[in-house]
């Protein structure tokens, strides 16, 4: 199957999961011929979804001439949505569109600025992350496409191009393929365009607008640019030059005639805008009922209601002493006291529990640990103990946080006699690694693993000791590896690891502020965020000692780092499972 975009040039179907740019000043056809990619998209049943702020794509659901049903796809949103859009539900429509499988026009038109913004970055950071798992070929098409990737970046605008950005670097290998169309060139951001696969360069007479696309041509190793380049003001309405230097192909082609109506067309003086008689039929009960099911299911995961649910089990929690100590007195039964190091613990994980947990899982795993450990207060209570020393009051007890998710070994029927129990934990680490192909990671994760400082001495001694023994090595500057008598000492993982186990381990590692930082720059990786943009999420200001000391504890311990002056970054160490 060919996307033919003109009767004599047909791309193939796989251009669909790779990055496009079709550039042109107003007036040459640029979004004729997006329209053009989008039937042809929808004629090979590869599910497109259109972000429109400019309220112009209505007309695919009509004809041409505005007499027959064009595509059956439902507009969400605008002056002529099947249904209504809120700027806050960027991150539904994207589950809505990963669970169903609908193409969709997304009109954004009646939003402000600020409204479209918010509903872009929400959707396209939670269309990447579901489509980790949900790899079917979805192309989205971005109308206007310097709104959402300026040259300029403002602070407000940082997260946003990150998100898109994101989505045309990585996005291919989630199966996600996006179309940038811009009538201005030159403040179409350039980090961005210079990953477009695909060029579709129109008619373009601005100087900085022509300078833009020859920095995209410089980038490619192809010949070609002396022809392309001088004829670009001199195109004709519709024509247009297309190139992909990944197949070898430069052709100057006529884009053929859209077959669906041209809502975006502006009417001439004096004339009444021209409406389609016809429109594709839309099953909107169904729509709905799809809608309705991924709310709720975003309900049923919401954090705020899970928070309310840990606030029950708190409160359930902070009254069983008091009906203990009822029973101490009627029947005089001593009640174990916790040790201090428990203690301690407790107090340190309470006050994690009002930290906004930003990943569902990490959540749902909250809840199992509370209930653990109101199983486990329960059987304190149960245990009789000598009477001699009976405490003046019971120790309140403290919701835990989340438990480090250390690897899970698989038992081994012997051990090793020549290595310590911390010793153990490192090798263990190392095999947890192993598991997920990773053989030779860097130690400040395998410290992590071990639950220990990187940069403690005990840890140095540790690795010191085991590369003696021989059970492990140094392969390169800061990186560790099993040996063939290490492998065979360490303990398998009984089921496979993720990287949201590394992260749940790091973060008993650090601080509590630390973990609240690389939370907030893990669920934003590979994009880097201000130092002001952390600060605001995790409540802080950012010129205090306290959140610089953080930071640079975080780069310490390789897991951040700073691209660029006032911005941080989560490195790849964090994500083993994508080759780190």
């Amino acid at each position: 199957m060919k996307l033919m975009l003109s009767p004599d040039l047909g791309l193939p179907v796989d251009v669909a999961g790779e990055a496009i740019a079709i550039l042109a000043k107003r007036g040459a056809g640029k979004t004729t011929t997006a329209r053009v990619l989008v039937e042809e998209l929808r004629g090979c049943d590869v599910q497109t979804v259109i972000l429109d702020p400019v309220g112009a794509w209505w007309g695919l659901r009509s004809s041409a001439d505005g007499r027959s049903a064009g595509l059956s796809l439902p507009v969400l949103g605008g002056a002529h949505g099947d249904v209504p859009l809120e700027a806050t539900a960027g991150r539904l429509i994207a589950d809505v569109v990963v669970d169903t499988g609908q193409s969709a026009v997304i009109d954004l038109s009646d939003f402000s600025k600020t409204q479209q913004r918010q509903f872009v970055v929400d959707f396209a950071e939670r269309l990447y992350l579901r489509k980790a798992r949900e790899r079917t070929l979805l192309h989205v098409v971005l109308e206007e496409a310097d709104e959402f990737v300026p040259q300029r970046v403002s602070a407000g605008d940082a997260r946003m191009v990150g998100a898109i950005e994101q989505l045309v670097r990585r996005g291919r290998g989630r199966g996600i393929g996006l179309t940038m169309i811009s009538q201005r060139s030159a403040s179409l951001n350039k980090a961005v365009l210079e990953q477009a696969d695909v060029l579709v360069a129109m008619r373009t007479t601005g100087p900085r607008d022509r300078a833009a696309i020859e920095a995209w041509v410089s980038k490619q190793d192809v010949d070609g640019a002396d022809e392309v380049l001088p004829s670009l003001p001199s195109l004709e309405t519709g024509e247009a030059w297309v190139w992909n230097p990944e197949r070898a192909l430069l052709r100057r082609v006529r884009i053929r005639r859209s077959r669906t109506f041209d809502s975006s067309q502006t009417p001439k003086a004096g004339e009444a805008r021209v409406a389609p008689k016809e429109v594709a039929a839309i099953d909107l009960a169904a729509l709905g009922e799809q809608i309705a099911a991924t709310a709720e299911r975003a309900k049923e995961n919401d954090p705020a209601e899970l928070r309310r649910q840990i606030r029950d089990l708190k409160g359930e929690l902070a009254r069983r002493p008091t009906e203990r100590e009822t029973v101490e007195v009627e029947k005089v039964i001593e009640v174990p006291m916790l040790s201090e190091r428990e203690r301690a613990l407790l107090e340190k994980t309470a006050r994690r529990f009002d930290e906004l947990m930003p990943r569902v899982e990490s959540l749902v795993g909250v809840l199992d640990s509370v209930k653990a450990l109101l199983e486990r207060v329960a059987a304190h209570g149960e245990q009789a103990a000598p009477a001699a020393v009976r405490p003046s009051r019971p120790v309140a007890a403290q919701p835990v946080a989340r438990p480090p998710a250390r690897p899970t070994p698989s038992p081994r029927p012997d051990g090793d006699a020549r290595v310590s129990g911390p010793q153990q934990k490192i090798l263990d680490a190392l095999a947890w690694f192993a598991a997920i192909g990773v053989s030779t990671p860097k130690r400040t994760v395998i410290a992590a693993l071990a639950g220990v400082s990187p940069k403690s001495s005990g840890f140095e001694k540790n690795l010191s000791t085991l590369r003696t023994a021989g059970l492990i090595d140094y392969p390169a500057g800061g990186r560790l590896a099993l040996t063939g008598d290490g492998d065979a000492a360490a303990a398998r993982p009984a089921s496979m690891p993720s990287d949201a186990d590394l992260h749940a381990a790091i973060f008993t590692m650090v601080s509590g502020p630390q973990a609240s930082i690389l939370r907030d720059l893990i669920d934003h990786y590979p994009t880097a965020l201000s130092r002001d943009a952390i600060a605001a999420s995790v409540g802080v200001s950012p010129s205090s000692s306290g959140f610089e000391k953080n930071l640079s504890t975080l780069r310490s311990f390789e897991l951040v780092d700073y691209p660029e002056r006032g911005f941080v970054v989560a490195l790849p160490i964090l994500f083993p499972s994508e080759g780190a």
